[in-house]
This record gives structure tokens, C-alpha cells and sequence, in this order.
């Protein structure tokens, strides 16, 4: 008898109207690299183990996709979102709090728009 696949070992398929986060997420850090700054990708997310699905995170509700320091040690925060998904509440939160505390903190669905902000002081 064959087992059935388990959900994480299936190969998912492409959907051009459905684009990955993560070719976004990856510009948007070479894009702050390359203005100096030291960021990394904040994985989070959860994952299916023997059965069951486990949900993992570092901690902090809402935390963005990329975290890091602006030359000059300033707080850098970045949502990236694919349309027509919106950041939730715990992320808008997240971003709030970052922002009153003096930190740069944005969600953005394009490289463009990441740049737009940086240029703009956001």
C-alpha cells in the first residue's frame, strides 16, 4: 500500500498570479546592502513534522520579513507583501512601534517601493 505524501514533501507549483514573497524579500536585502546596511531575513512561519504542524517564531508578534541597522545604527524594519495581501494587525503594530521608537519601518510590495521610502526618510 502507498503512504500518501506528506504536505510540506509536495512539490507546490508556480502560479504567476500568485508570485513568492521570497524573490521580494531577497531584492529588497540586496537593495539595503548595497546602501550599507546590515539586515537579515527573520524567518518565521511554521512547518509540518511528523504530522503535525508546528508553528515557529522568534518571540516577537508581527515581526517583519527583514530586520537589521541602517548606517548610523538606525532600527530597520521591512514587511515585503505580494498583492493583494495586506500586513496583518500584528505587523501594522510591529511597524508602529518601530516607528515611534525612531526606527525605519515599512511594508512594501515592490523593491521600488522600498527604495522610495529609504529615499524619503519613511
Amino acid at each position: 500500500m502507498r503512504r500518501p505524501s506528506h504536505p510540506s514533501s509536495r512539490k507546490r507549483r508556480y502560479n504567476p498570479l500568485r508570485p513568492p514573497e521570497n524573490p521580494l524579500v531577497t531584492g529588497c536585502i540586496a537593495v539595503l546592502k548595497s546602501r550599507g546596511a546590515l539586515v537579515w531575513r527573520q524567518n518565521q512561519g511554521g512547518a509540518y513534522a511528523h504530522g503535525y504542524f508546528i508553528r515557529f517564531t522568534r518571540g516577537v508578534d508581527g515581526i517583519s520579513d527583514i530586520i537589521g541597522l541602517l548606517p548610523g545604527g538606525r532600527f530597520c524594519a521591512v514587511e515585503c507583501k505580494r498583492k493583494p495581501y495586506k500586513p496583518t494587525k500584528e505587523q501594522l503594530t510591529f511597524i508602529a512601534d518601530v516607528r515611534k521608537k525612531g526606527g525605519f519601518a515599512v511594508a512594501v510590495y515592490s523593491v521600488q517601493e522600498l527604495i522610495e521610502a529609504l529615499d524619503g526618510g519613511t
